[in-house]
């Protein structure tokens, strides 16, 4: 009935089905072998209710699975988020002991899967005087790629804004430990990632601990604080990666160009918002990285027309960085190597997603080479101005620092290298 469910979008139709017994002197009630099946979910296991008449409480064992959790949601009224891959919130099931009580529900021994993803913990709600959350969440992987917001178009046109949920900060404290064997994120794979998250009176606090695969890890901490006037948070985040070894990590990104060699990173950023998208326009900071003794290596052919690789050496590659109001800019970025030297610099512009940056090519024995990076953050351009009896080196130099700059400059935003435009002078 609509009644019992508001939200719905029409009324349920439940198969129900189970043995009950009832013990009038001991007010309890017994459910066994009990069912509940619709259309797009059904549940089963039992029931032991006690104290019916004066302060109800209930245990047993739950199993409840869907062929679409999506359409699930959907049948009480609610929404699943819109992201990035189209085949989620599919198949689910969940198993578990529960025990409710007034102001607090319990579930224990949790065994569950989402779309191929398995998982175990234990979780707690309790809402007798402040909300809170508190229990274990386990899993071998899970790929977050998937379930990211789908990015929204920046360029002709305004993104819906959509709010960051300030009275879940405010009304609600947690204490949830989250482990993943292997989790996948931003097109990166990390191992071993430890998320102890706690939240109080405002406060969410987030250590983060996490490996890569083929040696290297990052640690850091991450929180958002409820401003005093409860309309907007503060969000920061503190990381450092340490001796990355990056050709495992690139290969393991599926990048066209790989980079080799060991890196470190360091990154302190903060912002004020309100809605999601604020960071554009208040992200404030700094960040730094450094690879040393590797390599730059991008695909390539023989004049036969026979695929290669064509490679780049050098004893470091670095950049450092400001973040002002959205604005990035970097005035330190170098490759180095006994018989090359890369410098440049530039700024992004995070809001309206836009580089203007520059470089210099210096080899021994061969005047300076000027390269420009400009445009749509997202598909920049970058522009070679090459004398005549320069262009013919080129390949001498090879061809993967030309294609890797414009990458490497704004690496920080993992962007991918755009349209390249080589113009001889006359």
């Amino acid at each position: 009935d609509k009644s019992l469910f508001p939200r719905t979008t029409s009324n349920l139709l439940l198969g129900i089905s189970g043995k009950a017994s009832f013990d009038a002197a001991k007010h309890t009630l017994g459910l066994n072998e009990g069912q509940i099946r619709h259309t797009h979910f059904s549940v089963s296991g039992s029931a032991a209710f006690s104290d019916i008449f004066t302060s109800p409480a209930v245990k047993g064992q739950a199993s409840f699975s869907t062929p679409d959790l999506r359409k699930t949601v959907s049948t009480f009224g609610a929404a699943l988020p819109d992201v990035n891959a189209d085949s989620t919130f599919g198949a689910a099931r969940l198993n578990a002991s529960y025990r409710f009580s007034p102001g607090v529900c319990v579930l224990e021994g949790m065994k569950g899967m989402v779309d191929g993803t398995s998982f175990t913990g234990r979780f707690q709600y309790d809402w007798t005087k402040r909300k809170s959350m508190s229990g274990q969440l386990r899993a071998s992987y899970v790929d977050l790629d998937r379930y990211l917001p789908k990015p929204q178009p920046m360029h002709g046109r305004s993104p819906a804004k959509e709010a960051i949920p300030l009275d879940f900060l405010r009304d609600t404290d947690m204490r949830l430990d989250l482990h993943v064997g292997r989790l996948r994120a931003f097109s990166t794979l990390f191992t071993d990632v430890s998320l102890p998250v706690t939240q109080e009176k405002g406060t969410l606090s987030v250590p983060i601990k996490a490996s890569f695969p083929d040696g290297g890890a990052v640690t850091g901490h991450g929180e958002a604080v409820l401003l005093p006037d409860g309309k907007r948070a503060t969000v920061s985040l503190q990381a450092r990666a340490a001796q990355v070894n990056m050709l495992g990590l690139t290969q393991g990104r599926g990048q066209k160009t790989l980079i080799s060699g060991i890196a470190n990173a360091d990154a302190s950023l903060h912002s004020t918002q309100h809605y999601w998208d604020d960071w554009r326009h208040t992200l404030d900071g700094f960040f730094s990285f450094l690879v040393s003794n590797g390599a730059l290596i991008s695909p390539s052919k023989t004049p036969e027309g026979q695929p290669t690789q064509s490679r780049t050496s050098f004893q470091r590659l670095s950049m450092s960085g400001s973040v002002q109001d959205g604005i990035v800019t970097c005035k330190d970025f170098r490759v180095l190597d006994s018989l090359l030297d890369v410098t440049g610099g530039g700024t992004v512009n995070l809001g309206s997603e836009t580089i203007d940056a520059k470089a210099t090519i210096t080899v021994a024995g061969i005047p300076e080479l000027p390269l420009t990076i400009t445009g749509d953050l997202m598909d920049p351009k970058t522009n070679y101005k090459l004398l005549g009896a320069v262009t013919g080196t080129v390949g001498n130099i090879g061809s993967t620092l030309f294609d890797l700059l414009g990458n490497v400059i704004s690496a920080p935003f993992k962007i991918i290298m755009g349209k390249r435009v080589f113009r001889s002078a006359e």
